[in-house]
């Protein structure tokens, strides 16, 4: 049965177009979201693919307000505390020992390439879980603050210890919905046959030429804002790095 939109019309179907206009929403409505529209949504993203059918993740749907108000605080990111639904996508290695154990392979789940499986795995499924979301409709935006502050989020949403937050998705009926933002150019990130190290070190240093955004030139706005947030993101990556 098609699963109808957010707004009740038809859900959007244009994978390319959803791509191509895609952005992050950080400011939602007041309006709940229809329970049976959050499970469809759920439910398609866990189509993603993955590795020996493991699905070596867990999603933690937070809808209480109260939980979400907590988090939003711990994290100093208002708008988790002001979606409909705030998404807790985590690497899940708890059932690995057990399957091992039932099928006669010895594992645990301190494993390397486990570890690397679930966060690729569960990557997917939040990429697919925002995209079913705006083809119905909704906003979302991801939210890497988790890594902040990964034990008290994991204390926060009773995680086991093989269980590790990695991202969340906040998830609601957009207030404002911004233009997308400037990517590289595709032939800058898209190697031909061998990699070009010529095409990576133009992308280190990004310009208005190494730039594109859909429907429109790059701004001096624009530009100066992508390359603060590649500061940013490299000073983060710093801190986290010296995380306990």
């Amino acid at each position: 049965m098609p699963v109808p939109g957010a707004d009740g019309g038809p859900a959007r179907s244009s994978v390319l177009d959803l791509l191509r206009e895609r952005s992050s929403v950080r400011k939602f409505t007041s309006e709940p979201v229809d329970p049976e529209l959050l499970d469809a949504v759920l439910e398609a993203a866990l189509r993603a693919p993955t590795s020996f059918n493991f699905q070596p993740y867990s999603l933690i749907v937070l809808t209480e307000e109260r939980r979400r108000k907590e988090l939003a605080d711990l994290l100093r990111k208002e708008f988790v505390g002001e979606c409909a639904a705030f998404v807790l996508v985590c690497g899940d290695l708890s059932a690995l020992p057990r399957k091992g154990e039932t099928y006669g392979v010895p594992l645990d789940d301190r494993l390397a390439d486990a570890s690397l499986s679930a966060t690729i795995d569960a990557s997917m499924v939040g990429m697919c879980l925002s995209l079913a979301a705006s083809s119905v409709g909704l906003g979302s935006v991801m939210v890497g603050a988790v890594r902040n502050a990964p034990a008290t989020v994991a204390e926060l949403c009773a995680l086991p210890p093989s269980v590790t937050p990695l991202f969340g998705i906040c998830l609601g009926r957009p207030a404002e919905v911004p233009p997308p933002r400037p990517r590289l150019r595709s032939d800058l990130v898209v190697h031909r046959e061998q990699y070009r190290d010529a095409a990576r070190e133009r992308a280190a240093l990004p310009s208005a030429a190494t730039l594109r955004k859909p429907g429109g030139d790059l701004s001096a706005g624009d530009l100066a804002e992508w390359r603060g947030q590649v500061v940013k993101g490299l000073r983060l990556s710093r801190r986290r790095d010296e995380l306990p």
